[in-house]
């Protein structure tokens, strides 16, 4: 015990030491906000305003462990989202399935199965979402609607797109993503009753490995955050497309490794060459984002923790600032998957794999430990 007393004062001394000499004050912002071309645009350092650990995590529940019942376990999940109540409902790839698990986790039930009938799936779910009117939607190349309860309701397809990755808003407008033989990728808009479909953003794709992506994600239901990886640079617009925001930070490009190239041409399917692909010499900007239930936006950067090998996440507050880092397990290292994480009702869900392999969806508490944060939300106002 007494060696942890002196521990903790002497790590606090080098502590302020360092803060002295680098100019750095924990939880002062040194960005700055401008206007341009009628745009509030908030310009990031490159370091945020809390360096130390200000966010605790603390796992709670696993779900889909190789001691459960058969019915409850989980082949592969492809998808996954939380209700209002905390109810969580899983895409199954491997079962063609919805399987649904109670606040504490406990199964409940199982939704459609593989086939062509009513209610079926002919390809894996790959997005679930639910509606302002708690229907719940399941993205398999069309949009397959079911009751609360799992009874199917109905299903929407369209001849031209493929809704494998659309997201809802809070007013039921449907964004999609697609990667067009124009050599662009694309988001396009929808309204009810979804006959029509406005693009709204259109970027060039470049041909590289890993290539900068087009991202979204959706915030507070509403706005709809944007960027394209090329750049550490994001778009908020609102829900008539203007844009009423846009996020940058300074960063140093991260040199791509040896590591992540051999992970890569392991993960090629049987047959596909393994000679001829065009490495960058960096990873782009950031690999995608997601936001919380406060509007704080997380995103996931190439940038390792040295001491647990997990991914960084920059945090930004819902004004744009860079507010702190937050190291997390990534399960898919190597992967177009956008949503491994999500944070509802104040709690964060990840996936991951148990000691056996079996793929399991876990829930964490999240704490915020800021001091000064009163002071920090008078600031923000």
């Amino acid at each position: 015990m007494n060696n942890t007393r002196w521990y903790v004062p002497s790590v606090f001394c080098l502590i302020l030491i360092f803060t002295s000499c680098s100019g750095h004050k924990e939880g002062q912002w040194k960005g700055v906000t401008k206007i341009e071309n009628g745009i509030t645009v908030v310009k990031n350092p490159s370091r945020p305003m809390y360096e130390k650990t200000i966010l605790e995590l603390v796992e709670e529940i696993s779900i889909g462990t190789a001691s459960w019942p058969e019915e409850a376990r989980i082949g592969e999940i492809s998808c996954y989202t939380v209700d209002n109540d905390g109810n969580i409902y899983v895409g199954d790839s491997k079962n063609y399935c919805l399987k649904v698990f109670d606040n504490n986790g406990q199964y409940l039930r199982s939704m459609g199965r593989r086939g062509q009938g009513p209610g079926e799936f002919t390809v894996p779910p790959s997005k679930i979402q639910l509606t302002p009117s708690k229907e719940i939607i399941v993205s398999a190349n069309s949009l397959k609607f079911f009751s609360p309860e799992g009874k199917f309701l109905y299903e929407l397809k369209n001849p031209i797109f493929l809704f494998s990755d659309v997201l809802m808003d809070a007013d039921s407008r449907l964004y999609l993503y697609r990667s067009e033989f124009d050599g662009k990728e694309k988001i396009y808009r929808a309204l009810p009753p979804y006959e029509s479909f406005e693009n709204i953003i259109s970027v060039e794709e470049e041909r590289t490995t890993p290539p900068p992506r087009l991202r979204y994600a959706l915030i507070s239901g509403h706005i709809l955050a944007w960027g394209f990886s090329s750049e550490y640079r994001i778009h908020l617009a609102d829900q008539q497309g203007k844009i009423i925001r846009i996020i940058e930070k300074e960063y140093k490009p991260w040199p791509l490794t040896a590591d992540w190239k051999s992970k890569y041409l392991d993960s090629l399917p049987r047959g596909f060459p393994k000679e001829g692909h065009n490495f960058r010499a960096s990873f782009p900007a950031f690999d995608y984002f997601f936001a919380d239930d406060s509007g704080r936006l997380f995103v996931k950067t190439f940038e390792k923790e040295e001491a647990t090998g997990n991914y960084l996440f920059d945090i930004f507050d819902p004004e744009g600032r860079y507010l702190t880092r937050i190291a997390l397990k990534v399960s898919r290292e190597i992967s177009l998957k956008q949503d491994s994480f999500m944070i509802k009702n104040g709690k964060l869900y990840a996936e991951d794999y148990d000691i056996e392999g079996y793929s399991i969806l876990k829930r964490f508490s999240l704490t915020w430990n800021l001091k000064n944060e009163k002071n920090h939300q008078n600031q923000a106002n």
